[in-house]
């Protein structure tokens, strides 16, 4: 799984139908596991209970956690090449059957201390979003956008709410940035790993001052369905064309008004020459 374990004690006791294990206190890749779970064994799928508090504290992110059970929780991090950061977790509630545990119900909190996200299958298609709105905001509205030239996704310190219910894990509010282009996702990602997210970029003040082809978006977010699974995610293009129209739309607009206004100065100009050869100059 991607985790460097040290050395530890497991103290466990059977009694009543049920396995207790006295709380450990794990090193795991530089950071503490925090454990002390329960196995219900009298009932059927026997379930295994953690107690709520924290369970994870600063452990290293790895590539190989990306890989794992780490995706379902952050989806921005499938797969990815390379990951760099810390992060820790605490639970509310855990129940998990032993079976199966895919069909467990955990609620908790995600808390990244600091990241930062290489090239994997939904951060790729992330930084070519985050190139595409730069490119409507610096006025490319119908050519393809540029490369993104960041490889890399950098996560600042937050705290994301997420829970396992029904063989799917729900999130809110992931945050994360392309040098000046913020995206959050929310949404979740089935134990079979299809995904259903919404990815929201807050549109900037200072692209407006720069281009008003984002005009209509103004004090907005933008807010890009993606699906797929986490191995082949896929943007949804008729929301990214909507935008595009809506761009050139109120683009054109502002050229009318220009003109128009243009055309009302230059009128009035004729309108006052032509008063004054009739009735002289305005005294």
């Amino acid at each position: 799984q991607g985790v460097t374990i040290g050395a530890g004690d497991i103290d466990a006791k059977l009694a009543g139908g049920k396995v207790e294990f006295a709380p450990m206190d794990v090193p795991v890749s530089e950071g503490r596991v925090l454990l002390a779970p329960t196995v219900l064994l009298d009932r059927s799928p026997m379930l295994v209970t953690l107690p709520a508090g924290p369970l994870v504290d600063r452990v290293r992110i790895s590539p190989q956690m990306c890989t794992g059970w780490f995706k379902y929780i952050a989806p921005l991090v499938a797969d990815a090449t390379a990951a760099q950061g810390t992060f820790s977790v605490s639970l509310d509630r855990a129940a998990i059957p032993l079976d199966v545990p895919s069909a467990g119900e955990v609620e908790g909190v995600l808390e990244i201390h600091t990241a930062q996200i290489g090239p994997g299958p939904l951060s790729q298609q992330l930084l070519l979003l985050a190139a595409q709105i730069k490119a409507i905001a610096d006025g490319n509205l119908l050519g393809a956008p540029t490369a993104p030239t960041e490889r890399w996704l950098d996560l600042p310190q937050q705290r994301i709410a997420f829970r396992m219910a029904e063989n799917r894990v729900y999130h809110e509010g992931l945050q994360m940035s392309a040098k000046d282009v913020v995206i959050r996702t929310s949404g979740s990602v089935g134990t079979d790993q299809t995904i259903a997210l919404i990815a929201e970029v807050p549109v900037r003040d200072e692209w407006l001052s720069r281009s008003q082809h984002l005009a209509a978006f103004r004090g907005q977010s933008i807010k890009i369905p993606i699906h797929g699974t986490l191995t082949n995610p896929k943007l949804d293009q008729n929301a990214l064309t909507q935008i595009t129209q809506q761009a050139v739309t109120g683009a054109a607009n502002q050229y009318i008004q220009g003109g128009v206004k243009q055309l009302d100065s230059e009128l009035n100009k004729q309108l006052n020459r032509g008063l004054e050869k009739l009735f002289g100059a305005p005294r």
